[in-house]
C-alpha cells in the first residue's frame, strides 16, 4: 500500500513540474538569467497590462467577431453594387435607340430589372440593420474576451500559488507516511493510526493531482484565447494593485456610473436600433413595435441589474481582501513566534513546518483575492465604458 501511494505521489509531483515548466511565475522571471530553467522554443511574458494588446493582434476567437462583423458590412456593399449596376442597365435600356433612331421598347426588361432592384434593396436594408446591431455589440463582444483572457491569467496565476502549498503539503504528508512506517514496523504505533497515515496521504496526492489537472484545463483555454501553440513557454507577471487603485474603489460613484451606462450601454444601442427601424418603418406591424419597445426594456433593466451585481461583487472581492489580508498578518505572527519556539527545541520540526505552510496557505488566499479584485474592477471599468 505505501508504494502505490509513493508511486502516485511522483506522478502528481511530475504533473506540477510539467505544469511549471510551461507556465513561468512572475518570481521566475525576476531570476538572473543563469537561474533560470532552460527552455525550448519561444517565450511570451504575459501580464494584465499586455492581454488585451496580444488578443487584438492574435487571438482568433477577436478575429472571427471582426470578420462576422465586416461580412455584413461586405455584403451590403456588394448589394448596393450590384443595385447601381441594375439602374445604370435600366438608364441604357431606357436610351437605347435602334437603326432608325427609334427608342427601343425595353418596357419589359426594365419591370424585370426594377422588381430585382426593389427585392434587391429589401435585402439591403435588413442587412444594413444587420450591421448596425453587429457594429453596435462587435466592442463588447471583443471586450468580453478579453476580460475572459485576464480571467484567466489571473486564475492560472492562483493556480501556481496553490500547487505550491499543496505540493507542501504533500511532500511533508508522504515523510509522516514514511516516518509511519518505521513506526508501525518497530511496534511504536498501530494499524489503524498506520491506515489513518495512509489515506491522508492518498487524499493529499488525490488533491494534487486534481489541482494540476484544473491548472492544466485554465492554461489550455487561455493559449486558445491567445492562439499560441504548446511549444511557447508562458510567463505570467504578478499582479499588483497600488493603494491608488485601492482608493478609487473606495471612492466609486455608483449612482453615477450607473447613470452614464445606460446612455453608452453596447446593449440598450442595439435594441434602440431595432426599436428604432421598427418604429419608423410602415414595413412592420404595431405589435413588432411594440414587441421591440418591449425588448428596449428588457435590455436596460438587464443592463440596470447586471451593472449592480459587478458593483456588488467588486465591493465583496475588496472586502474579502481585507480579511485575507489581516489573516495573514496575523499567520506571519503565529510564524515567528513559532520559529523561536522551534529554534529554542520548544515544538517539534513538524509543528513548525505546518504553521509554515499555513503562512504560506494565506499568502495564496490573499494573492487570489487581489486577483479576482483586479478582476472585479477591470469588468466593473469595461462595463461602465458601456462595453
Amino acid at each position: 500500500m505505501k508504494r502505490n501511494i509513493l508511486k502516485t505521489a511522483v506522478s502528481s509531483l511530475m504533473i506540477t513540474i510539467m505544469l511549471s515548466g510551461t507556465v513561468a511565475s512572475a518570481q521566475t522571471a525576476e531570476k538572473p538569467a543563469s537561474e533560470k530553467p532552460a527552455v525550448s522554443g519561444p517565450v511570451l511574458t504575459l501580464s494584465l497590462e499586455n492581454i488585451e494588446r496580444l488578443m487584438l493582434e492574435r487571438s482568433p476567437v477577436i478575429k472571427k467577431i471582426k470578420n462576422d462583423t465586416w461580412t455584413y458590412e461586405k455584403k451590403y456593399d456588394d448589394l448596393e453594387d450590384t443595385i447601381s449596376d441594375l439602374n445604370d442597365e435600366i438608364d441604357r435600356l431606357n436610351s437605347q435607340k435602334d437603326d432608325q433612331g427609334k427608342p427601343v421598347d425595353n418596357s419589359a426588361r426594365i419591370s424585370t430589372l426594377y422588381g430585382q432592384i426593389s427585392s434587391l434593396s429589401s435585402s439591403r436594408n435588413q442587412l444594413d440593420l444587420t450591421a448596425d446591431l453587429a457594429n453596435a455589440t462587435m466592442d463588447q463582444q471583443i471586450s468580453q474576451q478579453i476580460l475572459r483572457a485576464k480571467q484567466l491569467f489571473v486564475n492560472c496565476l492562483a493556480d501556481q500559488e496553490m500547487l505550491t502549498v499543496s505540493s507542501s503539503k504533500n511532500t511533508q504528508t508522504q515523510r509522516s507516511l514514511e516516518i509511519a512506517a518505521e513506526k508501525l514496523k518497530r511496534g511504536y504505533i498501530s494499524k489503524n493510526a498506520y491506515d489513518a497515515i495512509v489515506n491522508s496521504a492518498g487524499e493529499s496526492d488525490i488533491n494534487l493531482s486534481s489541482q494540476s489537472a484544473a491548472a492544466a484545463s485554465s492554461l489550455a483555454e487561455l493559449r486558445a484565447l491567445l492562439g499560441t501553440d504548446k511549444r511557447t513557454t508562458l510567463e505570467l507577471e504578478s499582479v499588483e494593485i497600488s493603494d491608488t487603485e485601492l482608493e478609487k474603489i473606495e471612492n466609486l460613484n455608483f449612482e453615477e456610473d450607473l447613470k452614464n451606462l445606460m446612455n453608452t450601454s453596447a446593449t440598450i444601442k442595439s435594441a434602440q436600433i431595432s426599436y428604432d427601424v421598427k418604429s419608423r418603418s410602415t414595413d412592420y406591424s404595431e405589435y413588432e413595435e411594440d414587441s421591440a419597445q418591449a425588448a428596449l426594456q428588457t435590455a436596460k433593466d438587464s443592463v440596470s441589474s447586471s451593472f449592480t451585481r459587478q458593483y456588488d461583487s467588486l465591493m465583496n472581492s475588496y472586502k474579502s481582501l481585507k480579511i485575507a489580508q489581516e489573516k495573514l498578518r496575523l499567520a506571519q505572527k503565529t510564524e515567528a513566534v513559532q520559529k523561536t519556539l522551534f529554534e529554542r527545541g520548544f515544538i517539534s520540526q513538524t509543528t513548525f513546518e505546518n504553521t509554515q505552510i499555513s503562512t504560506q496557505t494565506m499568502k495564496s488566499q490573499v494573492a487570489a483575492a487581489k486577483n479576482l479584485l483586479y478582476v472585479s474592477l477591470e469588468s466593473y471599468r469595461q462595463t461602465r465604458s458601456g462595453k
